[in-house]
């Protein structure tokens, strides 16, 4: 007698969110959508516990959810593979799909199956936004269903399936088994922000960062493009980052040069080592260093203003982050108390602005937020930074032209 043991494989349909989603680590958008694969408790280590699915006209949308905190974007091998054309038999062999694509979310790279070519790929070659940049147990991630890479086109099919592994050969995956549809259509028009670029007529004044790439403005190529940018924006206030080579002087006489600010007007800048410059409109009443960053205090129309221009360290960098965002936020208790040169007086605005290289730990977005000292033993405790004894507020500034948030891409 033989035995004959019959593996089923199951297909999943995905329901589908309506809502227009934005990336932006802001899941409300998704109270709507039911997940279309709930996994949790199946998984030892790192569990993928559920997926949510959405999709318009032009990106394909997921949020996952985790058991515990993580870095979508390092420290982890999860794969994330789309099988286009719903074929099993092309593509690469991920779980129960054929995947054109395979994306590793930890080492930020992937493959493309192209016929009998493999491509190599980076995030900007498919679109791909993840958010939030931070730690979290919940990620949305957007992919865009037509690119092309190494001039050939990729485009995704009436019904693709995804599958989503955690940690290679011996991690979760999700579904367990087979696979889950997702039926899309082209009757789905994107819906982005609302968002102009005209000044409220209600604004006190206009306010823009921006990192202009290790002097690059200075570079006689690309002026012109910063230019453009700079005269749709028409700042009050601009705070510069990565102005390494030149002083405030030097950059101010080139916007003044480039027709960027209105030559009618009297301007002040500042600038505090290393690479932090402040150009305003305003008179500045005051400034000072804050460890590596840049307070500016302004004299905005008989309203002081304070701004702080931030630059912190990048990438791995989360102790050298959070020593920096600890200084920051003992120099406001400390200007708040009196206990400085500068005392803010009660119900003085202030601005956290810059490059704050966020893609560390989610505390360190917390402490900017709510006040919160990592170490207190050595920067005292911790600030109420809102005068109404209440939390800032992130902006989360829409990306002109896109349904997320993000401000650096390629």
């Amino acid at each position: 007698m033989k035995l004959r043991f019959i593996i089923v494989l199951s297909c999943f349909i995905a329901q589908i969110s309506a809502q227009q989603i934005i990336v932006d680590g802001d899941f409300q958008d998704w109270d709507n959508s039911s997940p279309i694969v709930n996994d949790a408790g199946d998984s030892q280590g790192l569990d993928i516990e559920s997926v949510q699915v959405s999709y318009d006209d032009i990106y394909l949308f997921l949020k996952v959810e985790f058991n515990q905190e993580i870095l979508l974007q390092q420290n982890n091998n999860i794969l994330l593979g789309v099988d286009f054309d719903n074929n099993t038999n092309s593509g690469f062999d991920l779980g129960a799909i054929g995947a054109e694509l395979v994306f590793n979310c930890g080492q930020r790279n992937g493959i493309l199956s192209a016929g009998q070519a493999i491509l190599q790929i980076q995030h900007e070659d498919i679109g791909l936004i993840s958010s939030p940049t931070v730690s979290s147990n919940e990620f949305e991630i957007a992919i865009k269903r037509r690119f092309s890479v190494s001039g050939q086109s990729f485009e995704m099919g009436n019904i693709v399936s995804v599958h989503i592994s955690g940690e290679l050969e011996q991690g979760d995956q999700l579904p367990d088994f087979g696979r889950f549809e997702i039926p899309l259509s082209d009757s789905r028009p994107q819906q982005n922000q609302d968002y102009t670029l005209a000044e409220a007529a209600l604004a006190d004044f206009r306010f823009m960062s921006f990192n202009v790439l290790r002097d690059n403005i200075f570079e006689f190529g690309v002026r012109s493009a910063f230019a453009s940018l700079m005269k749709a924006v028409n700042a009050d206030v601009y705070c510069f980052q990565e102005v390494y080579d030149h002083d405030d002087d030097e950059l101010l006489d080139l916007l003044l040069s480039l027709n960027i600010l209105d030559q009618s007007q009297s301007w002040y800048s500042v600038k505090h080592d290393p690479d932090l410059i402040t150009i305003s409109r305003y008179p500045i009443v005051y400034e000072q260093n804050v460890g590596n960053n840049s307070a500016s205090v302004l004299d905005v129309d008989g309203t002081e203003l304070l701004i702080v221009n931030m630059h912190l360290p990048c990438c791995e960098n989360d102790f050298g982050r959070e020593i920096e965002i600890d200084q920051v936020l003992r120099f406001v208790r400390r200007s708040k108390d009196g206990q400085l040169q500068y005392q803010l007086q009660d119900n003085t605005p202030y601005i956290f602005c810059g490059d704050l290289n966020l893609v560390g730990d989610a505390s360190q977005l917390e402490s900017l937020i709510s006040g919160n000292i990592n170490d207190n033993g050595f920067f005292g405790p911790d600030v109420t930074l809102d005068w109404d004894d209440d939390h800032m507020t992130d902006l989360k500034a829409p990306t002109t032209g896109y349904p997320a948030v993000f401000t650096w891409y390629s």
